[in-house]
């Protein structure tokens, strides 16, 4: 027993070593752009208690979007901040928990453990996946891989002494395939999962009710768990783009599988002939071998697959859940041979340490190389977002709440919004708002400098940050009728009389939408002799409550104000 157990700690330190060599470049990462969408608006910050991000994520018929990585993402920002150690560190604890998972699974099905080390060791690093290595972004597989591994463990266990789930474990298996549901829509294909294990290692028709009752409400809850996601209006399925829109006509996902296996054999030029004949070939192998890990390995690659199959293509990172069971595959084929090899040579230790350590020492050969490159674009994209936020900071670590922060950027580009997330996110303040401009005047006093707490600039690669003092006088009062408004309607609206006669701009924010948005009418109204004026509400108006903020009167300065109404369809 203790000969067994230094084995497994020795194979464990083996790829524990592997997969931080390999991966050691992803400590220094950033916060990328899909972190700071995910955590500033996507999760609800700002918007949603994180006491309510809890109840969101126990619940598992939700529309509410992958709730388990939002209480991934907001408690850490809750207790430590925009601090990219903090999530890098939390990231490769819950890789290295998969790795401890997936080596007990592997275990679990082919009763070997130098199966599960060579599984454990293929799965530990490939470059496809090396979003999850440099990002944040793409924690939701990795949460998805932990819940469905220990859904797995806890089912296959139980059915491989050829019992049947009691009460007890299918309320586990369904709160672990409730995480998983909670963490990526990858989840959906685990009922299938386990009807493929039935089907290759429990292939008699003895039971089969017993057998059928956890797949049956397992899939209830899938389905379940689907209508919520397709039919209740939810970022899932109102998404821009229709990013996740499925497509089920077969030459679509075809090609959808190409596309990925052409990313896992780092081969773009692999044709769909070759593809299919790869796969009947491996079938087949697994077959003449009578080898049932290999077939639930490649049909569990393949099926896990599917999801990702039906919508527009991702990146490579999608196959961090399918490629363990091509591991699987690959860990059971080895097996078998260092066992043959063993029967000839009557030394199976010998054999299995062997093929083991090949294993480590080509993988690391074959893979150190790209591992080093795989990084670079990567710390490109975060790159101006480190350098923005440490010359934010660097300008004023802390801002009244609710400033405004003139950017100097592209106003029409897509990701125009993360530096709004970012510097939300690095100043802990939901009511920030970043307004980008093409370019700042050359000086750095710009014509409405008042209304702004900070301008930043460009600045070579980098940024520059400028403070400005806000005017500190008691908020001007408008008044404002009617307080309720339909788009395309007129406001009347009642200022002191110090702006009479005066062309007014109001500054607003709109503090109820979800983007917890603000802008500024530079030329809102022109005001009569006693302070009153009216304007008309545009007809494709954000709607929703407006708060006013600031206004400024005869192009004078911007002043604080107090004043608001809503607008209606």
């Amino acid at each position: 027993m203790r000969i067994s157990r230094a084995k497994t700690a020795a194979a464990g330190l083996l790829i524990a070593c592997y997969f931080l060599l390999l991966t050691r470049d992803g400590w220094k990462s950033y916060f990328d752009a899909d972190s700071l969408l995910n955590i500033a608006y996507l999760h609800g910050y700002g918007r949603t208690p994180l006491g309510m991000m809890l109840v969101q994520a126990l619940t598992v018929f939700t529309p509410e979007y992958r709730p388990m990585g939002g209480l991934y993402y907001r408690t850490l920002f809750a207790v430590f901040g925009l601090n990219p150690v903090a999530f890098r560190v939390a990231a490769f604890l819950l890789l290295g928990l998969n790795l401890a998972l997936a080596w007990r699974f592997a275990r679990e099905l082919s009763g070997s453990r130098f199966a599960a080390a060579v599984c454990t060791l293929l799965f530990a690093f490939h470059p496809a996946l090396s979003a999850l290595y440099y990002g944040d972004g793409t924690i939701y597989d990795v949460l998805c891989l932990s819940f469905l591994l220990a859904a797995l463990i806890t089912y296959v266990r139980v059915r491989q002494e050829d019992g049947f789930l009691s009460t007890r474990d299918l309320l586990v298996v369904m709160a672990f395939f409730g995480g998983a549901l909670g963490s990526k829509e990858m989840a959906l294909t685990f009922p299938g999962m386990l009807v493929v294990y039935e089907g290759v290692f429990h292939s008699h028709l003895r039971s089969l009710g017993r057998r059928a009752r956890p797949i049956v409400i397992l899939g209830v809850m899938t389905a379940l768990c689907m209508a919520w996601k397709t039919f209740a209006p939810n970022p899932m399925s109102s998404n821009i783009g229709q990013a996740y829109t499925p497509r089920f006509d077969l030459t679509f996902i075809g090609h959808g599988y190409l596309s990925y296996y052409q990313q896992l054999v780092l081969d773009p030029s692999l044709g769909g002939t070759a593809l299919l004949v790869g796969l009947l070939v491996a079938l087949g192998v697994a077959a003449a071998l009578r080898n049932r890990v290999m077939l639930f390995g490649l049909l569990f690659a393949n099926l896990a697959l599917l999801p990702v199959c039906v919508i527009p293509g991702r990146g490579g990172f999608v196959w961090y859940i399918p490629v363990l069971g091509w591991a699987l595959y690959a860990g059971s084929a080895l097996w078998q041979l260092s066992t043959a090899l063993s029967a000839l040579t009557r030394a199976p230790a010998y054999w299995q340490a062997t093929l083991l350590g090949v294993v480590a020492i080509a993988g690391y050969w074959f893979q150190a190389p790209g591992a080093a490159q795989l990084g670079a674009p990567y710390m490109q994209e975060q790159q101006p977002l480190r350098s923005l936020m440490r010359a934010a900071r660097s300008a004023s670590p802390k801002l009244p709440a609710g400033s405004r922060i003139l950017l100097e950027g592209d106003p029409a580009d897509v990701t125009s919004l993360i530096p709004l997330f970012l510097l939300r996110l690095g100043y802990r303040d939901a009511g920030l708002w970043v307004e980008p401009v093409a370019q700042l005047p050359e000086n750095d006093s710009p014509a409405d400098a008042g209304l702004y707490a900070m301008t930043i600039r460009r600045a070579g690669s980098g940024f520059r940050a400028t403070t400005h003092e806000q005017t500190q006088v008691a908020p001007v009062e408008v008044a404002i009728s009617p307080g309720v408004v339909h788009r395309g309607q007129a406001v009347r609206a009642a200022f002191p009389a110090g702006f009479a006669g005066c062309e007014t701009g109001v500054a607003y924010n709109m503090p109820e939408d979800e983007l917890l948005r603000a802008g500024v009418w530079s030329s809102w109204m022109k005001l009569d002799a006693q302070g009153g004026g009216v304007a008309q509400v545009g007809r494709d108006a954000e709607r929703g409550l407006v708060v006013i903020d600031h206004v400024r009167g005869c192009q004078g300065e911007w002043m604080p104000a107090r004043g608001s109404f809503v607008i209606i369809p």
